[in-house]
């Protein structure tokens, strides 16, 4: 995954660490916490300023479709074809 910046069209960060497709990105409210998941049920959190992968949720047993950070971005939903919907505290 690359994180760009549309002012200099340069790649900004290269962010490793799925092991299969992503399905879905999401971005914390205030701009820090980025959220990416996918395949094999894989939650990743990312610190958007340094790149960095803060920690991996785990729990999903299929593909996660679908995330979404509350409001405050302290909770992370998400969804997947395993048929569960999971909250997840971000703030850790």
């Amino acid at each position: 995954m690359r994180i760009w910046d549309l002012n200099s069209g340069s790649c900004v960060r290269l962010l490793t660490g799925h092991k299969g497709r992503i399905s879905a990105l999401q971005i914390a409210p205030d701009g820090r916490l980025l959220a990416s998941a996918g395949e094999f049920g894989q939650v990743l959190i990312w610190d958007v300023a340094s790149g960095r992968l803060m920690y991996e949720l785990q729990g999903h047993q299929d593909t996660v479709k679908t995330i979404s950070f509350s409001q405050e971005g302290s909770i992370l939903a998400t969804g997947g074809l395993d048929n569960t919907v999971k909250l997840w505290n971000t703030e850790k």
